[in-house]
């Protein structure tokens, strides 16, 4: 029997259990490099200002993935300096950022699928801004295949590779959605 899974909003009320997911996945890995684990305060700030993060839920229970989505603005860490955007271009940035699922959920797309959905509510808040093209940008390591794969199937590009977080290499994935004008009458 196929598990029911749904995609969701964060709630402020969720950032523990969101954390400790992360902290758990970060544990089970082997190469600590892989994946940056975010502290509790980052998982609330993306819930409440900095951002969004997408859940995946077992039967509107458990949280088994989720993917922090930050929007940098103008923001030291704003992928758009890596990638040579220019001042407004990195206004239009968004960063799919960490993408965590539980080992037993794997194999089911639910990195995609959440990067999908995140992707549509970014397209529902900045459809109607005057300002195309918009960037969707992430970072992954080059030692965690099945992450950047994901990425690539979703329509993302390799850009570039360089140091981050404090010295580890990742490939940094650009994908640029473009906003046609609506003609008025």
């Amino acid at each position: 029997m196929k598990e029911q899974i749904t995609l969701q909003l964060a709630k402020l009320t969720q950032a523990k259990e969101i954390h400790n997911l992360m902290q758990f996945v970060y544990h089970e890995i082997t190469d600590k490099d892989i994946f940056v684990c975010d502290d509790l305060l980052y998982v609330e700030k993306h819930i409440q200002e900095q951002g969004f993060i997408v859940i995946a839920k077992k039967k509107q229970e458990t949280i088994v993935g989720c993917l922090v989505v930050h929007i940098p603005g103008e923001q030291e860490d704003n992928l758009g300096f890596d990638i040579e955007l220019n001042r407004d271009e990195r206004t239009r940035v968004a960063h799919m950022d960490s993408a965590v699922v539980h080992p037993r959920y794997r194999g089911m797309g639910l990195q995609g699928k959440m990067i999908v959905f995140a992707e549509k509510i970014l397209w529902e808040k900045w459809k109607d801004q005057k300002e195309s093209p918009f960037y969707f940008l992430s970072t992954v390591s080059p030692e965690n295949p099945a992450s950047y794969r994901t990425l690539e199937k979703q329509g993302y590009i390799h850009v570039c590779t360089k140091e981050k977080y404090g010295g580890l290499e990742r490939r940094i994935y650009c994908k640029q959605l473009f906003c046609i004008p609506q003609q008025s009458n």
